[in-house]
């Protein structure tokens, strides 16, 4: 069946790309928070290249039980906090106090290092956002100083073993008088890693995923970002193509069908395209992507495509907004839905670079902002 043409779905995507010229590629390649730059300006590498690295915990929101360490009700939280929204604080300072009269003054103290995020007087809390440059995969608890009790003595007020998992504003320990006792809330959900009883401290271990960014592109650092990244530039073609699905993928370019108004169907891959990146010509059809996700294909660029194909094949509809995390093979279109011929000068153009290790995205965004997938076709580094 014949699928919608372009402006029925998308009218910004009409047109179609046709063949381009050689330009100077720079693809800024940073990390999500900081980390370790493993490249040197000047440094020539490879798409698979690793450039920065780092394990940090990201920052994440600390819930603060405010209303429940100073012992007062959720909504009188907001006269006891000496803060306000956007104030930043360090690991200890005090967020609130309380004078209870002849129970005392008791205070309410920041875990961490960050910004006061928001007040919940609702619920009585205070979320303190982590500064994630001093973040740590582990948060201390000093419990003894918590309850006021010998830090020898602090197993027998837990409610928690090491090895036990524990959510943020879960009680990990209490005091022994009744309903009115002191409690001691975990800041962080991890797992239990240490109870020190010398110390009178719980270590709890947040779930973090080191993040690594490679060069994604073939070429040379011409600049490096200190814990951040790197830029790396070569010279090559640039096709920014019209629509895609899927994200970042790179491999040696194959082309798969004869010519720009050829159908590439799922016989015409093998099982030697595992790692590549093919190219089609007017249609790539239904079952050509799922033999290419069998395979292992990393990328398929083409003129056309079925968007009930597509859709079929990520599991999700076409909506307007961002693509890119859809699916495993990424896809990228230079003319559109349906059976649309490549240009033919871009499709002599690509194919004349058979055997080259190309880089593709096929990241899109419409109407708020437009961002196109791209082709990228690196030549040589830059100078």
């Amino acid at each position: 069946m014949e699928g919608p043409v372009p402006s029925q779905v998308f009218p910004e995507l009409e047109g179609t790309v046709s063949a381009v010229q050689v330009t100077l590629i720079r693809r800024e390649r940073r990390l999500p928070f900081p980390g370790e730059v493993l490249v040197e300006p000047g440094q020539v590498v490879e798409p698979h290249t690793v450039v920065a690295r780092t394990t940090l915990v990201p920052g994440m929101p600390h819930v603060v039980e405010v209303a429940r360490e100073l012992g007062v009700e959720p909504g009188e939280v907001p006269r006891y906090v000496l803060k306000a929204p956007g104030d930043r604080v360090t690991t200890g300072e005090i967020l609130a106090r309380a004078d209870r009269g002849l129970a005392g003054v008791r205070e309410c103290r920041s875990p961490c290092d960050g910004v006061v995020e928001m007040i919940l007087a609702g619920h009585g809390q205070v979320l303190v956002r982590e500064d994630a440059r001093k973040a740590a995969p582990v948060v201390w608890v000093d419990v003894a100083r918590r309850l006021d009790v010998p830090p020898h003595r602090i197993r027998a007020f837990l409610r928690v073993r090491e090895g036990d998992e524990v959510r943020a504003g879960e009680v990990i320990a209490q005091g022994m008088e009744g309903m009115m006792a002191d409690r001691v809330y975990a800041p962080a959900t991890g797992v239990v890693e240490q109870v020190d009883t010398r110390t009178g401290g719980v270590a709890i271990r947040r779930p973090h995923r080191p993040a690594e960014v490679d060069a994604y592109l073939a070429g040379r650092v011409v600049e490096v970002f200190p814990q951040w990244g790197a830029a790396i530039a070569a010279r090559g073609y640039e096709v920014a193509a019209l629509f895609g699905i899927g994200g970042e993928a790179y491999g040696p370019l194959r082309v798969a069908v004869g010519g720009p108004e050829d159908v590439l169907g799922a016989p015409a891959i093998g099982g030697d395209d595992n790692g590549k990146v093919l190219l089609a010509g007017s249609l790539v059809t239904g079952d050509a992507l799922r033999r290419a996700r069998e395979v292992g294909v990393r990328g398929i660029i083409s003129g056309g495509a079925h968007q009930g194909d597509l859709v079929s094949f990520t599991g999700r509809e076409i909506v307007v907004g961002i693509t890119g995390q859809e699916a495993d093979v990424t896809v990228v279109l230079t003319a559109g839905f349906g059976r649309r011929a490549m240009d033919a000068g871009l499709f002599a153009e690509l194919a004349s670079h058979e055997g080259r290790v190309v880089s593709l995205n096929g990241t899109t965004q419409v109407r708020a902002g437009a961002v196109r997938p791209e082709v990228l076709i690196p030549l040589e580094p830059a100078p």
